[in-house]
């Protein structure tokens, strides 16, 4: 398993070549049809499972969706 690394421990870089601005809003774009896609191939029971008492992966999709509104103009 990947570590994952602490949200606030990140780091952004905002010096990508300007030749990775359309590549990267592609894979943004087509993020929802992603997860739906690998939604339907786990049962509903892993869906809402927390782990840890971390999130589970049915409310990091529904965080994803209350951004969703900031990034309509793109």
């Amino acid at each position: 398993m990947i570590p994952q690394t602490a949200w606030l421990d990140r780091k952004f870089v905002f010096d990508l070549p300007i030749g990775a601005f359309l590549p990267l809003l592609e894979r943004l774009c087509g993020t929802p049809a992603r997860a739906k896609e690998l939604g339907a191939r786990v049962p509903e029971h892993m869906l809402v499972t927390r782990v840890n008492d971390k999130w589970s992966a049915k409310e990091h999709l529904g965080h994803l969706v209350d951004l969703e509104p900031p990034d309509d103009g793109v």
